[in-house]
């Protein structure tokens, strides 16, 4: 089997783990069934690929499902759980709907709640149905309910509050304290689960989250590190087939605001804070070590990549929600990709770019508003396209296992870097550019490069920055992305906002207006999936590519 041409998937049962490696060249399915071993769940997998002769170096995607918290929560034999919920509404969660399920069965039982009641408690906080804040959050009562929590031995605490799916910012302000001060307590929190408005089934969503929590260990989570080196994929994702539409935003440019506007770690506000990437129902982001041309008179250098670097690592730190895209990424976080915008400085040193790589960067953008020695900038002043030490780069770049993002590039720089991924067996990827037939700008896309760039594999990332789509209205977005998606297929367009960089179009001017926009694409024709394919899975994709797969 070649590398990157399978696809593998594992049912992991209580007794039988079953796995399927597809061979997507050949069509051929092989089957593996091995033993499941319940306190090292991945090794039943292991041995389950290893039957199926396959290996996780060879696999493109990986998929899983479990049987294993279904039955811990029918054996009721999970955790022991506790559930922090507004004052008031205590009994919700028990009392649910108030409605008989068999109206005439006479020996019909209720539901038994997985939390006890006095596990249940109550904390004086609310937010009213429009996300206003009416009570702040008293977290002392916070402290004191899970310190006697963890007292009774609770393993795991669910958090339903008031309309959270509004605005989540209570519960992830508990979410931070419990992480603080009992990191050991594993965290289910309503609005990271079930966007709802009634209030029974978000609290039962987030107890049966909640219940499983240590029937698995984290073993199960990743395969071992034998395997890991051989080649498995770097992130895994969940992204739902139904529910909220997942993002895996392109393009963000937090850090820049971070570290050269003096914004706060913590992101108290602007576009896409952490109440704005939950309310969006985001998965993913991409935050660019974006590199000013203008820094030290237009002589930009490495170690302000670097300096940069650190700034997105704090960013990560000092927000609970975000997690390094790497290995298993657990729901209800949002992983952190790192890419480079305009890398002008590494001409000084092209090999510094693998350790940036190493450490994690995924996509290099060699210019970014003016030409340098490595390549033309499409709003540059000279007419070039990519050096001969540009060339070499971005064969680097490539080699070392990242993309090279051409939405800074000049055409002539694009044409030139066609051949060389081409060879590299890469796909070519603008994170944030749009069509230029429809709004013609020098930064946006001509037809032909589209085409290009879906004949390579790659995508396109969705701009909302109004200049570059001709307006600021919903409709404006529609239109350009439904040319995007007719010229390039469905399978080659993304999302990258641009958010915090430029002028969002004011129909969708932060993160947490993502659902309008799914809302409107499927209003306008284009299909549930092939909207979760724009928003998600396309980034994810291109995003999980190495080189030889």
């Amino acid at each position: 089997m070649e590398p990157g041409a399978i696809r593998l998937a594992a049912d992991v049962g209580g007794t039988f783990t079953d796995v399927a490696a597809f061979d997507e060249a050949t069509g051929e399915l092989k089957l593996g069934k091995a033993l499941t071993t319940p306190q090292r769940l991945v090794s039943g997998i292991e041995h389950g690929v290893d039957k199926a002769g396959s290996r996780f170096a060879a696999a493109r995607l990986f998929l899983h499902g479990t049987t294993v918290a279904v039955n811990t929560i029918l054996e009721r034999s999970g955790a022991r759980c506790a559930l922090l919920t507004t004052q008031g509404f205590r009994d919700i969660y028990e009392i649910g709907r108030v409605n008989r399920p068999e109206s005439y069965n006479l020996f019909f039982k209720k539901h038994e709640p997985l939390i006890d009641r006095d596990l249940r408690f109550e904390i004086m906080e609310r937010i009213d149905a429009q996300g206003a804040v009416l009570i702040k959050l008293d977290e002392d009562q916070v402290r004191a309910a899970v310190a006697q929590a963890v007292a009774q031995g609770v393993e795991a605490i669910a958090i339903l509050f008031l309309h959270s799916y509004r605005n989540p910012m209570h519960e992830q302000r508990v979410r931070e304290i419990i992480a603080q001060e009992h990191p050991h307590l594993f965290v289910s929190a309503s609005h990271e689960l079930s966007q709802e408005y009634r209030e029974f089934e978000r609290p039962s969503t987030a107890a049966a989250n909640a219940a499983p929590a240590t029937s698995s260990p984290p073993a199960a989570a990743a395969p071992s590190s034998a395997s890991a080196a051989a080649g498995a994929p770097r992130v895994t994702l969940e992204l739902a087939d139904s529910g909220p539409v997942p993002v895996i935003d392109l393009h963000v440019d937090t850090p820049w605001r971070v570290h050269f506007k003096g914004r706060p770690a913590t992101l108290p506000d602007g576009p896409a804070t952490a109440a704005e990437l939950s309310a969006g129902h985001y998965a993913g982001i991409v935050y660019p070590i974006y590199i000013p041309d203008y820094l030290h008179h237009d002589k930009p250098t490495i170690a302000d990549a670097e300096a940069i670097y650190d700034t997105i690592d704090k960013i990560v730190q000092a927000q609970d929600l975000l997690v390094v895209a790497t290995g298993a990424v657990a729901p209800g976080k949002v992983a952190v990709f790192v890419s480079i915008e305009g890398a002008g400085a590494f001409a000084a040193d092209i090999e510094q770019i693998d350790r940036f790589i190493q450490r994690g960067v995924r996509l290099v953008g060699p210019a970014h508003t003016q030409d340098n020695r490595l390549s033309g900038a499409a709003t540059g002043k000279k007419s070039y396209g990519l050096t001969d030490l540009g060339k070499r780069f971005c064969q680097r770049v490539y080699a070392a296992g990242a993309l090279v993002d051409v939405s800074h590039m000049s055409d002539k720089a694009f044409d030139d870097l066609v051949p060389i991924a081409k060879a590299a067996g890469a796909p070519i990827i603008a994170t944030h550019s749009n069509a230029r037939k429809v709004q013609h700008h020098k930064r946006n896309l001509t037809d032909a490069q589209l085409r290009t760039i879906a004949d390579t594999g790659g995508v396109a990332g969705l701009n909302l920055h109004r200049g570059f789509l001709g307006g600021g209205k919903m409709k404006d977005i529609v239109k350009m992305t439904k040319h995007m998606i007719d010229v390039a297929g469905i399978d080659h367009v993304a999302i990258g906002t641009d958010f915090e960089g430029a002028t969002a179009a004011k129909a969708v001017d932060d993160a947490s207006k993502m659902p309008d926009l799914a809302a409107a694409l499927i209003k306008a024709g284009i299909a549930d999936a092939d909207v979760r394919k724009l928003f998600a899975k396309n980034a994810l994709r291109v995003l999980a590519w190495t080189p030889g797969h």
